[in-house]
């Protein structure tokens, strides 16, 4: 809807900040709440945030918040619930947010004024998410791994 009333560069910005507040809002709800009413709210989503979001940094953020399919909501109360650090939870929810709502706001522009430019900003925009989504999985995972080797004294 962004895109077809602002455009591309507004609605992506608007989207963008909407985005970005209502997760910072989740978060520190989650955070006032603690983790076991969070959890219960969560429901179904429970397990799968805390599998991937305990202990979680930087790369995990990104990497859940880049998943297409994976509604933001339970990844924004469970990082909060789970104690993700903030900046780690803001500015990974920032990066990987860009790319996925410039497609969607994009999508709405292209529905409303199909156009050789719109077509092409909506298939650069997905192809980032899925290389970015790539990328942070391969970087949460080695740091995963890296983590988990045996330290070796002489």
């Amino acid at each position: 809807m962004a895109g077809s009333l602002y455009g591309v560069v507004g609605g992506t910005l608007l989207s963008l900040s909407g985005i970005m507040i209502g997760s910072w809002i989740g978060y520190w709800l989650a955070r006032i709440v603690g983790r076991r009413i969070t959890f219960k709210l969560l429901g179904r989503y429970s397990f799968v945030v805390e599998k991937h979001l305990n202990n979680a940094g930087f790369w995990a953020m990104c990497t859940v918040k880049l998943t297409p399919g994976l509604p933001y909501w339970p990844v924004n109360y469970g990082a909060g619930a789970l104690g993700v650090k903030q900046w780690s939870f803001i500015s990974a929810s920032f990066l990987a947010s860009i790319p996925g709502q410039a497609s969607i706001v994009t999508l709405g522009a292209f529905a409303v004024n199909p156009s050789i430019f719109h077509g092409v900003v909506l298939i650069i925009a997905w192809i980032t998410v899925l290389l970015s989504t790539w990328i942070s999985y391969r970087h949460w995972r080695g740091a995963n791994t890296e983590t988990q080797k045996p330290k070796h004294t002489e």
